[in-house]
């Protein structure tokens, strides 16, 4: 896969997983709905990490989200909503490693 193919596909996953997040929220089926949505928010992360070349494989996620936050020439990546993200996705890893 070429680094276009390779976001597409992370972000494919992200919708999937976001989706089936939303069904078992629908009935109430919370373990799967935690793990699903965990999922689509890591495959989101993966994908915006490789959208400015950062290796998916990265094991310091927050470590390279943190630099692109402060780069005042991406301020969309300043937002209260990506900021919330970029949390989210740093605790994960800090968890798991």
């Amino acid at each position: 896969m070429n680094s276009r193919e390779d976001v597409e596909y992370r972000l494919s996953l992200a919708k999937g997983f976001l989706k089936e997040a939303e069904e078992d929220f629908q009935i109430k089926r919370w373990r799967s709905c935690v793990a699903s949505a965990q999922l689509s928010v890591e495959n989101s992360g993966k994908a915006i990490l490789m959208l400015f070349g950062i290796s998916p494989k990265t094991h310091e996620p927050a470590r390279h989200l943190s630099k692109l936050v402060h780069n005042p020439d991406i301020p969309i990546l300043q937002s209260p909503s990506f900021f919330l993200m970029q949390w989210l996705f740093a605790i994960k890893f800090i968890l798991i490693s």
